[in-house]
């Protein structure tokens, strides 16, 4: 309701409403949700107004039932694809039963884990999408081990430099481990999933099979590329961030500007988590930022005027997926567009900060506040 009234509001009245403007804790308890669980029979099992008490105490006991639930989708050491067909989700309900109807949603995927595969559940579809893209670029490359043996020793030696860069770059960030080892496999799953030419990946047998095959060829050629792309990406970003920190206090709202972009384009496993078709942009990107630093020193106003032409779409889209990912909603129809205006936006600051480099499209604020009200209407 709180995303309703803030959305009619931004529309009727042009002012974005925060999310910590509303107080949902000042509403009598007759306003506020009331929350049942029921088991397949209709017996309550739960209730109350507390939505995460509900899960906290509830979620050990959907986590046993997913587990006897979910034999014919959990397998450790997946070498080849000699199984049915992945659905996106399916609804698991009690005495092991999985079907379309009833019980609680599961969403099965690939998942790499330490150079191996392994078929799973997973509790929401973003996680799935996640693992399964990575899931499917190993179980590729298994299927051609002296190939993928011979890439991985070239990598020990092409990415060396750019694996310390790696290193500097995150260093001590969560769950980021050897960057010589991160970024070796990383770029052998941009590879494979460039070299697929399929998004998203595949969840039928027989399209991984042909896709595969077709993918065997290009493999070589897509390694040197995406080799040259992580190359390039850190080595810029690491320059960006040394920038950035000998930056001038007066330079506060673009370092700031600057450092959450640089974020979202460069974080451990980038090289995986970007689409293929968006890390050939990634180096034009960063070139842009080194652009635009260079230029605050004699044009401070004219940087501030450009920040603030796409503060108002910036700080929308951001809220908007801030939105859609509380409530659960990174999958499906939204999630494309939202994905594509992403990307508008970095062509935008192109545009703005950085016109020399070029887009491949003509791009300006006027064109996308237009594109984010069919979005956001």
């Amino acid at each position: 309701l709180s995303d309703a009234l803030a959305g009619f509001l931004t529309r009727t009245t042009g002012t974005l409403i925060p999310r910590d403007a509303w107080r949902p804790d000042a509403l009598p308890a007759h306003l506020q949700m009331h929350f049942r669980v029921r088991d397949e029979t209709g017996k309550c099992l739960a209730e109350g107004r507390d939505l995460g008490t509900l899960r906290q105490q509830l979620g050990g006991a959907a986590r046993q039932e997913l587990s006897r639930s979910a034999a014919q989708f959990e397998r450790d050491n997946v070498t080849r694809w000699d199984f049915d067909d992945l659905p996106e989700t399916l609804q698991v309900g009690a005495r092991g039963r999985t079907d379309a109807s009833g019980g609680f949603a599961a969403f099965p995927a690939l998942e790499h884990v330490a150079g191996r595969v392994r078929l799973a559940l997973f509790d929401t579809a973003e996680q799935a999408d996640a693992a399964h893209r990575e899931g499917v670029a190993r179980l590729l490359w298994l299927g051609f081990p002296e190939l993928l043996k011979q890439s991985e020793r070239d990598l020990g030696n092409t990415l060396k430099a750019a694996s310390l860069q790696y290193g500097l770059l995150f260093k001590g960030a969560p769950g980021f481990g050897n960057p010589a080892e991160s970024l070796t496999r990383d770029v052998l799953h941009a590879a494979a999933l460039s070299a697929c030419d399929a998004s998203p990946p595949p969840r039928a047998r027989l399209a991984f099979t042909n896709i595969a095959a077709a993918a065997r060829p290009k493999l070589p050629q897509q390694v040197a590329r995406m080799t040259a792309i992580a190359r390039e990406c850190l080595a810029a970003a690491l320059s960006i961030e040394q920038s950035l920190a000998k930056a001038p206090p007066a330079w506060k709202a673009a370092i700031a500007d600057l450092r959450g972009q640089l974020a979202e384009l460069v974080f451990p496993g980038f090289m995986v988590r970007h689409p293929a078709s968006r890390l050939t942009h990634l180096p034009r990107y960063l070139k842009a930022m080194e652009l635009r630093i260079t230029k605050l020193a004699n044009q401070p106003a004219r940087d501030l005027g450009a920040m603030n032409e796409m503060a108002r779409l910036l700080t929308a889209w951001r809220q908007r997926r801030e939105r859609l990912a509380a409530q659960g909603r990174v999958g499906g129809d939204i999630e494309p567009e939202m994905e594509d205006f992403r990307w508008r936006l970095e062509e935008l600051r192109v545009s703005l900060f950085a016109q020399e480099l070029k887009t491949p499209e003509p791009v300006s604020v006027k064109r996308l506040e237009k594109r984010w009200a069919e979005i956001a209407g």
